[in-house]
């Protein structure tokens, strides 16, 4: 009798928490080490992935085990702040309710971290540039099932030169410090994918008269001046064959730039539509490095053309 009323107090307690703390929770798995990185870089980025995954404030991180059994042991460990009385098996009082939060485990294979270097004499001052190089091919999973939610190939480079002079030695860590800027990079690339999945940016506020719009992104998320694409949910797609949701049809509305970043959220205003056109629960996306970079050399290439034909 007292065991129940234990475990009913437990569940009472668990659901009052649960209902002020239902934050997912994510385990950073071990990562396949496929290229010639040491340990230390390894464990950096990991450590990066992790401290970006704080830094949202909407996860919960375990920091112990390594894999999927260890997280459920984890999970079980402070499964009375997460459960709700209702979860309760009917007949089988004398076990714990059923946890309620969802959870994501992120893992996959470093297919490069590392740099790629280069140097040139020139009048006698050496030049030295380095490319810092960081490839991932991530999954994130289920944390309870072991189910791949999702797949994606994370790319993050940085860039850095540096010149010595006739008898002098270039020996500074510009190579470290682009390594650290590579890995930081796609850090924050890891974190975006997971936040695409548990929770998509969304249009919480649209101001007319100010021409501008609400995000809830964080200052850790975005920045000034960063483009966004803005999208329109429509009606949602089943597979014909599982039932399966396939999700819902979007349509680009169109592209609109960060004008201010705060802690807790982020101003844009409208690049090529109509702030009248924006609603309140549109989803938001960051444009693609890849996107931005292939516009910019066609521009580029256009630019050069119509130099060439005033000639």
């Amino acid at each position: 009798m007292k065991k129940q009323l234990l475990l009913a107090c437990i569940a009472l307690m668990g659901g009052a928490l649960f209902a002020a703390d239902a934050k997912p929770l994510v385990v950073i798995e071990d990562f396949v080490n496929q290229s010639d990185c040491d340990a230390s870089q390894l464990s950096t980025l990991k450590s990066r992935i992790s401290g970006e995954i704080v830094n949202t404030r909407k996860f919960q991180m375990l920091e112990r085990g390594d894999n999927l059994k260890n997280a459920i042991q984890e999970r079980n460990r402070i499964a009375a702040g997460m459960v709700s009385q209702d979860d309760a098996v009917p007949g089988e009082e004398n076990t714990l309710p059923a946890l309620k939060a969802a959870g994501y485990s992120i893992y996959g294979e470093i297919l490069f971290l590392g740099l790629d270097q280069t140097s040139a004499i020139n009048s006698g001052t050496v030049s030295s540039s380095v490319t810092a190089k960081v490839n991932i091919m991530l999954r994130l999973a289920d944390i309870e099932t072991g189910e791949v939610i999702s797949i994606k190939s994370v790319e993050a480079v940085s860039s850095a030169n540096r010149s010595a002079g006739a008898g002098m030695t270039s020996h500074s860590n510009f190579g470290d410090q682009a390594l650290n800027d590579a890995v930081m990079k796609a850090a924050k690339k890891v974190v975006a994918a997971l936040m695409e999945l548990a929770y998509p940016a969304k249009v919480i506020r649209v101001n007319v008269r100010a021409g501008t719009f609400t995000v809830n992104l964080t200052e850790e998320q975005t920045e000034e001046d960063k483009l966004y694409e803005v999208f329109a949910t429509g009606e949602e797609m089943f597979d014909p064959d599982t039932g399966e949701s396939l999700g819902a049809e979007e349509e680009l509305l169109g592209r609109a730039r960060v004008t201010r970043s705060l802690p807790k959220s982020a101003t844009l205003e409208p690049v090529n539509f109509d702030i009248e056109e924006i609603e309140e629960g549109m989803t938001v996306r960051e444009v693609p490095e890849k996107t931005l970079s292939k516009e910019k050399k066609k521009a580029k290439a256009k630019a050069k053309e119509r130099f060439k034909s005033r000639f």
